[in-house]
This record gives C-alpha cells, structure tokens and sequence, in this order.
C-alpha cells in the first residue's frame, strides 16, 4: 500500500503520554528544522532534508515510545525497519527525499535539535498545567547536557545560547502569569532586562566564532562539513534513529 505523506505529517506523537494539547509529526519535523537552522545555520540540505521527512515513516508504526525502543531493541530494529519500508514507498509517487546518509557531526546535532524540542515541548505543556510533561523535560535536558559535554560539538556556543534564551523567554512568561490577577507570584528566578541584553550580546559573539570556525574549516579541508575532520574518512552512514 502507497502512503501518503500529507496523512504521516498529521500523525499525533505522545499518543501514550497524558497531554493537553496533540502535537504532530509535521509539527515536532518543522519545530526540530526551526532549532536546527537557529543553532547550526550554515547546516546541509541533506540535514535540513533528514529533519523534514525524519518520521514520515510513523505513518505505518506509529510513534513508539522512546523508552520502549530503547529498552527493546529487537523491537527497535522492526520499528525502523517498517518506517523506512513506509518511507521509501512515498518517494517515487509523492517525489519525497529519500531517507539521508549524514555524518557523525550531523548525526549529533540533528539528535540535539530534537531533544531541545522535545524539552521546550515539555516546558510549554507544564506551562498548560500538565505535570506528567515534567519527566519528558527533565530527560530532555539530561539527554541535551550529555550531548553538549561530549566535546567537539560544532554548533556549541549557539546551541548553549539558544538554551539559556528559552529558559529567559520560559521565565518571562512564568512571571506573567504568575502576576495575573486571581494568580500567586511565583517564587521563581525570573531573568531581567539586563540579563536579556547579555543574551544578545553572547548570541552576536557565538555567531561571530561560528562563521570564523566555518571559514577556517572551508580553507583547511577540501570542502568537508564544518568540524567534522575527524570524521572525514568515515563518510556518510545512514542515520541511527533513537
């Protein structure tokens, strides 16, 4: 059977999660290349591709719970194996890309993107009142600090500065509406004006020493992804979805 891509896109995720508000396939896929684009913005097409169509094959599966795969991986195995199955049966009909080879470094920062989404989704849902969305955060981020320990991450002062912003902007709006009639004032730190400027001023600094690192890397290789030398004989492996 020819899936339809328009119908994998409105998949609903979280589907065994207690959740206020359902968010898609198509959602979460934009979301990720939103972040992606804002910490990495000299990525690859293939990335950007590989963010695009990463779960058009949950039209078949589903979206089966991370813990689960990674519990199972047996299960694991099947689950890609019917997701790429469901992809690929898409791309000749609707011309949609092909599942991408990227490389180690993509690999990484595709998988930090995604746990930064799927954080600030868990921050916007306990927003809502959902308190169940607080495991999903604080396994997020633990999974976003392990990524950004690692060293040699290509992208690491934009991705830390794009952290630090969202917990501005999350703090901002826990003090509206903590300050709403009707509301009790949270006991909370809330970041000021002067925090935000500092923000700019290390985002303006972050982007300067990622154009200066792309530009060394551009004269130092023959055209190979920014940071990834160490990585320059391995070239491109399909991706290992979690």
């Amino acid at each position: 059977m020819i899936q339809d891509p328009r119908r994998a896109l409105q998949v609903t995720r979280y589907h065994t999660w207690p959740r206020l508000r359902e968010q898609s396939v198509g959602e979460h896929s934009m979301q990720v290349m939103r972040i992606l684009l804002a910490i990495w913005p000299d990525c690859s097409r293939e990335l950007l591709m590989h963010c695009l169509v990463h779960d058009i094959g949950e039209t078949v599966s589903g979206d089966p719970p991370y813990p689960v795969k990674r519990d199972n991986p047996v299960l694991k195995a099947e689950c890609d194996r019917i997701e790429r199955s469901a992809h690929l049966s898409m791309c000749i009909p609707w011309g949609l890309p092909a599942p991408q080879a990227l490389t180690e470094v993509e690999r990484a920062v595709f998988k930090l993107a995604e746990f930064i989404e799927m954080w600030e989704w868990g921050l916007h849902e306990i927003r809502l009142g959902n308190d169940y969305a607080v495991l999903v955060r604080d396994r997020c981020r633990e999974a976003m600090d392990r990524i950004l320990s690692s060293g040699g991450m290509v992208c690491e002062k934009l991705a830390r500065n794009y952290i630090k912003r969202r917990e501005h902007a999350d703090g901002k709006r826990q003090a509206e509406v903590s300050s709403a009639p009707g509301r009790h004032r949270s006991n909370g730190r809330v970041a000021g004006e002067g925090e935000g400027q500092e923000l700019r001023s290390e985002l303006e600094e972050a982007r300067g020493d990622l154009r200066i690192r792309d530009a060394g890397a551009q004269v130092g290789s023959s055209g190979g992804d920014p940071g990834d030398a160490a990585n320059a004989d391995e070239g491109r492996s399909l991706e290992d979805r979690g």
